[in-house]
């Protein structure tokens, strides 16, 4: 029973986080649909040909008929074939004295009344109208032909139409063409979340990936609403006081589980690390490190990302001596690393991107510098250039006891992640775990003692 009630909430969790998925790319449905409407209705608009109808209604005396007008629609319907016949469009064309007719007619009953409306379609006004004048010439021998003995008086006289009869609706194609291409991104969006082998949640890290799953940092809002305006924040951090509660406490949680995976297993230097770019790995290292400053430890953080160096700037650092300036003996460590006094965390930032910084990565001062790190400080964070990009990750890794990879929800493929742990554990550098950025929340399980209203004390 508890089986099926956890698949039914797996199953409820993954339609959550499919139309979740969807609303955040809101503004890709709202292009959609706008470019959709303003396509849709161009199109009509150059394929649209106006239609102007002149019509008139007669009243059918019929003497052998009744005036119920229960034989209206026959007589319509034969109206209506008459009318559009080879034979009464030839004389229309000679009466005209035109080569093509280009218009059509149409005859109507009005249900329970002895009354017949026929109409002239055609693409112009004049040529509508002259239709309808000629075919008034020609009523008597057309209704010889229909019934025989009839009189026809007509009811409403005839007049030159000034606006077409199928006048194009902008609003509503716009409406239409938008709600259809709206529609149809939506369908294409949720398609594509549903089918990408990605890592949709907690499931996915134990089950494809097999590594631990150290915390799951929640989707945190770049974006703050001020009276005297919208602002956009540089980064993310946990020091800064609009970050909500439940970012910082995840930081925390997180904190927790490192540090006693760091001292059950005597790990100090972590290479932190995605596979993809945006996955959030600078954000991580970053705010883990404050974290564990907040309980007084001693932590580094190297920004070994030489090619696009971030650090310094999520942490608002300038400096003329970093990394390369210690790798290559023009600065020593202590003048290299700067304290962010907020924070306490040390940092040893890359000043500029570099293009060929594996050669640098791979000398020997680079080891020693790390072993110089190791023992100065409680823990050292390495940020690196993603592994599925560039091979400097697995240069630093080399140097450091474990790996902390940073994955974003439903972003990396899932086998691309699972090569980039092969790689690390193929030269014998472990996987300490893993940290599950951006996720978006989770639907709370209803547990047994949720449903019994039982209290359960001490989990």
């Amino acid at each position: 029973m508890e089986k099926k009630e956890t698949g039914s909430q797996d199953w409820k969790q993954q339609v959550y986080n499919i139309v979740r998925s969807v609303a955040l790319r809101w503004h890709l449905i709202c292009l959609a649909a706008a470019a959709a409407a303003a396509a849709g209705d161009l199109f009509l608009t150059l394929l649209y040909v106006p239609q102007y109808r002149t019509e008139a209604s007669f009243a059918m005396h019929m003497p052998e008929y009744g005036a119920d007008g229960s034989e209206e629609s026959e007589i319509a319907e034969a109206f209506q074939y008459i009318l559009n016949s080879n034979v009464f469009l030839d004389k229309i064309r000679e009466d005209l004295d035109i080569n093509e007719l280009r218009g059509t007619y149409s005859a109507e009953e009005t249900p329970g009344t002895n009354i017949v409306t026929i109409a002239a379609s055609a693409e112009s006004p004049r040529t509508s109208y002259l239709m309808m004048y000629a075919m008034m010439d020609r009523y008597r021998e057309m209704t010889d032909l229909v019934i025989g003995s009839m009189r026809m008086d007509i009811l409403e006289k005839m007049s030159v139409p000034l606006q077409p009869s199928n006048q194009i609706r902008h609003g509503r194609n716009m409406l239409l063409f938008g709600a259809a291409g709206a529609c149809a991104v939506i369908v294409l969006l949720a398609a594509n979340v549903w089918l990408r082998d990605t890592v949709k949640d907690r499931n996915t890290v134990k089950s494809r990936l097999q590594i631990r799953l150290l915390g799951s940092i929640p989707s945190e809002s770049k974006v703050i609403l001020r009276s005297s305006g919208v602002h956009i924040k540089k980064a993310l951090l946990i020091t800064q006081i609009t970050s909500s509660l439940n970012f910082v406490e995840t930081f925390r949680r997180l904190r927790d589980r490192f540090e006693a995976s760091a001292r059950k297993h005597n790990y100090k230097v972590i290479t932190v690390n995605s596979t993809m770019e945006n996955e959030g790995k600078t954000s991580v290292a970053v705010n883990l490190a404050i974290a564990l400053a907040q309980r007084k430890q001693k932590v580094l953080v190297i920004d070994g990302d030489m090619g696009k160096p971030a650090v310094g700037k999520i942490m608002d650092l300038e400096t003329a001596e970093g990394l390369e300036e210690v790798l290559r003996d023009k600065a020593d460590l202590k003048s290299a690393v700067h304290t962010h006094s907020r924070s306490g965390v040390d940092f040893l930032i890359t000043c500029r991107a570099l293009e060929n910084s594996s050669e640098l990565l791979e000398q020997d001062r680079m080891r020693e510098l790390v072993a110089e790190c190791r023992e100065r400080y409680d823990y050292v964070f390495i940020d690196t250039p993603p592994a599925g990009l560039m091979g400097d990750a697995l240069i630093i890794a080399g140097y450091s006891d474990a790996v902390l990879l940073v994955i974003r929800q439903d972003y990396t493929p899932v086998p691309l992640l699972s090569r980039t742990i092969d790689r690390y554990l193929a030269q014998d550098t472990p996987v300490m775990g893993c940290v599950l950025n951006r996720t978006m929340p989770e639907l709370r399980r209803r547990t047994q003692a949720d449903r019994t209203g039982e209290v359960r004390y001490g989990t």
